[in-house]
Protein backbone atom coordinates (compact mmCIF):
# COMPACT_ATOMS: atom_id res chain seq x y z
CA UNK A 1 0.00 0.00 0.00
CA UNK A 2 3.12 2.36 1.09
CA UNK A 3 4.35 1.72 -2.85
CA UNK A 4 0.80 3.92 -4.25
CA UNK A 5 0.75 6.14 -1.60
CA UNK A 6 2.69 8.94 0.22
CA UNK A 7 1.63 10.13 3.58
CA UNK A 8 1.85 13.61 4.02
CA UNK A 9 3.18 14.94 7.23
CA UNK A 10 0.44 16.48 9.62
CA UNK A 11 0.99 19.69 11.80
CA UNK A 12 -0.73 21.20 14.38
CA UNK A 13 -1.68 24.68 12.16
CA UNK A 14 -3.48 21.96 9.64
CA UNK A 15 -5.45 20.48 12.53
CA UNK A 16 -6.34 24.13 13.55
CA UNK A 17 -7.63 25.68 10.28
CA UNK A 18 -9.52 22.77 9.68
CA UNK A 19 -11.41 22.54 12.74
CA UNK A 20 -12.28 26.36 12.19
CA UNK A 21 -13.52 25.74 8.62
CA UNK A 22 -15.65 22.67 9.35
CA UNK A 23 -18.54 24.34 11.09
CA UNK A 24 -18.92 27.13 9.39
CA UNK A 25 -18.54 25.19 6.21
CA UNK A 26 -21.26 22.91 7.56
CA UNK A 27 -23.62 26.14 8.59
CA UNK A 28 -23.36 27.14 4.59
CA UNK A 29 -24.56 24.05 3.49
CA UNK A 30 -27.36 23.70 5.86
CA UNK A 31 -28.34 27.10 5.11
CA UNK A 32 -28.17 26.48 1.29
CA UNK A 33 -30.43 23.58 1.86
CA UNK A 34 -33.09 25.18 3.96
CA UNK A 35 -33.23 27.68 0.76
CA UNK A 36 -33.49 24.73 -1.56
CA UNK A 37 -36.31 23.59 0.81
CA UNK A 38 -38.56 26.39 -0.67
CA UNK A 39 -37.09 26.14 -3.77
CA UNK A 40 -38.18 22.79 -4.51
CA UNK A 41 -41.06 22.72 -1.90
CA UNK A 42 -42.57 26.64 -2.15
CA UNK A 43 -41.98 29.03 0.64
CA UNK A 44 -44.07 27.78 3.66
CA UNK A 45 -45.13 24.40 2.95
CA UNK A 46 -43.76 22.33 5.82
CA UNK A 47 -46.05 22.86 8.73
CA UNK A 48 -44.24 24.07 12.16
CA UNK A 49 -46.91 22.08 13.85
CA UNK A 50 -45.68 18.42 14.34
CA UNK A 51 -49.12 16.76 14.21
CA UNK A 52 -49.80 18.38 10.68
CA UNK A 53 -46.74 17.17 9.36
CA UNK A 54 -46.12 14.75 6.37
CA UNK A 55 -44.10 12.01 7.83
CA UNK A 56 -40.41 12.28 6.04
CA UNK A 57 -40.77 9.17 4.43
CA UNK A 58 -43.21 10.37 2.31
CA UNK A 59 -40.77 12.53 0.92
CA UNK A 60 -39.37 12.13 -2.24
CA UNK A 61 -36.27 10.19 -1.47
CA UNK A 62 -33.89 12.78 -3.10
CA UNK A 63 -35.28 15.79 -0.86
CA UNK A 64 -35.61 14.25 2.60
CA UNK A 65 -32.55 15.28 4.10
CA UNK A 66 -32.75 18.68 3.08
CA UNK A 67 -36.24 18.46 4.57
CA UNK A 68 -35.29 17.02 7.87
CA UNK A 69 -32.08 19.80 7.63
CA UNK A 70 -35.32 22.16 7.34
CA UNK A 71 -36.98 21.34 10.31
CA UNK A 72 -33.87 20.80 12.32
CA UNK A 73 -32.89 24.11 11.68
CA UNK A 74 -36.41 26.30 12.35
CA UNK A 75 -36.36 24.45 15.82
CA UNK A 76 -39.12 22.23 17.68
CA UNK A 77 -42.39 24.33 18.06
CA UNK A 78 -43.20 24.81 21.55
CA UNK A 79 -45.85 26.86 21.93
CA UNK A 80 -46.91 28.80 24.65
CA UNK A 81 -50.22 28.42 25.61
CA UNK A 82 -52.16 30.05 29.15
CA UNK A 83 -54.20 26.88 29.16
CA UNK A 84 -53.48 23.19 27.88
CA UNK A 85 -56.63 20.95 26.79
CA UNK A 86 -57.32 18.43 29.32
CA UNK A 87 -57.35 14.51 29.29
CA UNK A 88 -59.31 12.03 31.20
CA UNK A 89 -56.29 9.29 31.44
CA UNK A 90 -58.15 6.61 33.74
CA UNK A 91 -60.04 8.19 36.61
CA UNK A 92 -57.85 11.49 36.33
CA UNK A 93 -57.88 14.52 33.86
CA UNK A 94 -54.05 15.38 32.95
CA UNK A 95 -52.77 18.16 30.42
CA UNK A 96 -49.47 19.43 29.32
CA UNK A 97 -47.24 21.13 31.50
CA UNK A 98 -45.23 23.90 29.64
CA UNK A 99 -42.28 23.39 32.18
CA UNK A 100 -41.65 20.16 30.22
CA UNK A 101 -40.14 22.41 27.71
CA UNK A 102 -37.29 23.83 30.29
CA UNK A 103 -36.45 20.26 31.46
CA UNK A 104 -33.13 19.01 31.03
CA UNK A 105 -32.45 17.06 27.87
CA UNK A 106 -36.16 18.25 26.72
CA UNK A 107 -34.54 21.08 24.19
CA UNK A 108 -36.31 19.22 21.12
CA UNK A 109 -39.75 18.35 22.91
CA UNK A 110 -42.44 19.52 20.47
CA UNK A 111 -46.35 19.92 21.42
CA UNK A 112 -48.84 19.77 18.69
CA UNK A 113 -51.89 22.13 19.47
CA UNK A 114 -54.01 20.21 16.93
CA UNK A 115 -53.68 16.90 18.56
CA UNK A 116 -53.05 17.62 21.96
CA UNK A 117 -49.62 15.37 21.91
CA UNK A 118 -45.86 15.54 22.11
CA UNK A 119 -43.11 14.78 20.20
CA UNK A 120 -39.50 14.44 19.50
CA UNK A 121 -38.11 17.03 16.74
CA UNK A 122 -35.51 14.50 15.99
CA UNK A 123 -37.70 11.15 16.12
Amino acid sequence: MDKFFIKKPRSSSDLSVSSHVAPEAQRETITSSSSNVDCILGVGSLKRDPGERKPIFEYDSNIRDVVRRHYILMGPYQPKLRVYPKTTFGTSNRQFNPEWFNAPNSAWLEYSIDDDVIFCLCC
